[in-house]
């Protein structure tokens, strides 16, 4: 393959990772927009975050799908030493996006694990509340039984 095609494959590579950089950055925003759902427990904003949060991981995904055939094509070449020295600047350069691009999904995991800590502390809270109603219920129902037979008399007319 020619440089040019090199040239074009990085640059086509370095299009799809700043993609994927806007997508966690968007993802990151979400993940913070989770947390205040979270704290003033919002559950129908939480689940609309949810559903916004998957779309952008599904777009995402694709975006893998399209990315690494190419790169490990490109990756061979690097480490085969195959490429020119204006193609081993876009290469060195798509490495470090691709290091803003880890560093900030490292983030977005730790913004989720609290966040996922903090629903669980909900969940329990509301487990608690609803335990208790149930308990309630039950109890109310044994000062309150009603006979089915209420008043009745049963007359056995056989003798």
């Amino acid at each position: 393959m020619s440089d040019q095609h090199d040239k074009s494959t990085l640059n086509a590579l370095l299009s799809i990772a700043c993609k994927k950089k806007e997508k966690v950055n968007q993802i990151q925003r979400l993940t913070q927009t989770q947390r205040k759902f979270i704290s003033n427990e919002d559950i129908d904003g939480l689940l609309e975050t949810i559903d916004k949060k998957d779309i952008c991981i599904k777009e995402m995904d694709e975006l893998d799908r399209e990315f690494f055939p190419i790169y490990r094509e490109i990756q061979k070449k690097y480490q085969s030493k195959e490429l020119n020295g204006e193609c081993m600047d876009l290469y060195e350069e798509l490495r470090e996006k691709l290091k803003s691009i880890r560093s900030a999904l490292n983030k977005v995991y730790e913004e989720d694990r609290y966040n996922m800590d903090s629903i669980k502390d909900m969940q329990d809270k509301y487990a608690g509340g609803i335990k208790r109603i149930q308990q309630g219920t039950k109890r109310q129902k044994a000062y309150n039984q009603v006979s089915p037979i209420d008043g009745g008399i049963f007359i056995d007319k056989k003798q």
